[in-house]
């Protein structure tokens, strides 16, 4: 199983997905959206995937996308 995760910088923090209602993201499992900062990431007691999320995003945000995909260890 191959799963893709993706950068997105946005200019709004507007959390409203715009091609699927409510109902069909629950059915996605999708059961909340919120925005994280780095210390909030690294502080919580959440269990992410991947695992080393926080360690992932705080590098994205200090050196940039890579040129190339990454291996997450998912």
């Amino acid at each position: 199983m191959t799963e893709t995760i993706y950068l997105v910088r946005v200019h709004s923090p507007e959390l409203r997905p715009a091609l699927l209602s409510d109902e069909q993201l629950r059915n996605e499992f999708l059961v909340g959206r919120a925005w994280w900062t780095i210390p909030e990431l690294f502080s919580s007691e959440a269990t992410f995937a991947p695992r080393r999320l926080p360690a992932l995003v705080a590098n994205l945000i200090d050196a940039g996308p890579p040129d190339t995909p990454i291996d997450v260890g998912i």
